[in-house]
């Protein structure tokens, strides 16, 4: 997952999207089993209210976790239900072509193979 490459007038240039590029995060303990991800660019993974997942200040951020190669986050699973993230393809939904990282997609839009590699 990498953040899109260019700004636009939908701040497209924050939001998630996988494109083959690999994103390092350090991750900070909250409760109920949920990190804040810190990004190797010092931004945080957060999620608008609109769903979808995107590069944020440290006072927007919001917990994350994986459960069974699922991705979750703690807004939409207190707010909306237990929610896992999706992947939509991105071609006129926003500026970059790309698959972008939302929740409430569908479920066969659900990323299944989510993880968390530890790195020196």
């Amino acid at each position: 997952m990498g953040a899109s490459s260019h700004s636009s007038v939908e701040t497209d240039c924050d939001n998630m999207v996988i494109n083959g590029y690999t994103s390092k995060f350090k991750l900070h303990p909250r409760e109920e089993g949920f990190d804040d991800w810190e990004i190797d660019d010092g931004y945080w993974l957060s999620i608008r209210a609109t769903g979808w997942a995107y590069r944020s200040y440290y006072a927007q951020r919001v917990g994350w976790k994986i459960i069974d190669g699922k991705l979750y986050n703690n807004y939409w699973w207190m707010r909306m239900g237990r929610l896992p993230a999706g992947c939509q393809w991105g071609e006129g939904l926003f500026t970059s072509k790309g698959y972008y990282v939302g929740m409430d997609l569908g479920d066969d839009k659900v990323l299944t193979n989510c993880e968390l590699v530890q790195v020196p």
